[in-house]
């Protein structure tokens, strides 16, 4: 688990880089862990892997309702196919269960989608994108 502000700034850079966002709009993703702080007892929390000393993976978890809603999973494409992402993943749903959250959600892109069904998740829905290129 993300415990302080030097993890969060290696969650970060891996969330930025997989997920391709301007640096601007990083604050989107960590103000919200600054602001409610770190540690088991916060409804949010992130979670972040290393792999030979490098951050590679990351999630989140937000706790609210007894639903345990997981976001922000990415994996750097150097270090996919080794558990990583299924390791955060788990993280986030460990803890959840372990605060007595009786459902998990999330969003899949369709890389991950067989990943999250060995974890137990079950497809309840489609989302349809759109994006405009400017």
């Amino acid at each position: 688990m993300v415990e302080n502000l030097s993890d969060l700034k290696d969650w970060s850079s891996v969330l930025t880089e997989v997920f391709h966002l301007p640096d601007e709009l990083q604050g989107l993703f960590t103000d919200p862990f600054r602001i409610a702080g770190f540690g088991p007892e916060q409804k949010l929390r992130a979670y972040l892997a290393y792999f030979n000393g490098v951050p590679v993976a990351t999630s989140s978890l937000y706790c609210d309702e007894g639903v345990g809603g997981i976001f922000c999973v990415s994996t750097l494409k150097s270090a996919r196919g080794k558990g990583l992402g299924r390791a955060v993943t788990q993280a986030a749903m460990v803890d959840a269960h372990q605060l007595g959250l009786k459902f998990a959600i999330l969003q899949s892109s369709e890389i991950a989608i067989s990943v999250y069904k060995k974890l137990g998740f079950e497809e309840c829905g489609m989302f349809e994108r759109w994006v405009i290129n400017m």
